[in-house]
């Protein structure tokens, strides 16, 4: 007897709401670490990696474009800032 394993549904991004791109040079892409949070750390370097993230989002360019599109599919970003 075989055993057959499913594999994962896969989620796809919402169309009508299409990932911002960029050539510059972003901090999510340089640190990604600065976005990775989970609810509930409120540790003192779970609020600095916070706030680094926080002020380096609020110059970004496409932010306004990232926010609506993490906002649009919810279950593809289930962590982060």
């Amino acid at each position: 007897m075989s055993r057959t394993a499913k594999a994962p549904a896969l989620i796809e991004a919402d169309p009508r709401i299409p990932f911002p791109h960029t050539d510059a040079p972003l901090a999510c892409r340089t640190n990604p670490d600065w976005f990775a949070h989970e609810h509930g750390q409120n540790s003192k370097d779970d609020l600095a990696r916070i706030e680094r993230a926080t002020t380096a989002c609020s110059g970004c360019p496409i932010a306004a474009g990232c926010l609506k599109w993490a906002l649009a599919n919810r279950e593809l970003t289930s962590t982060g800032i």
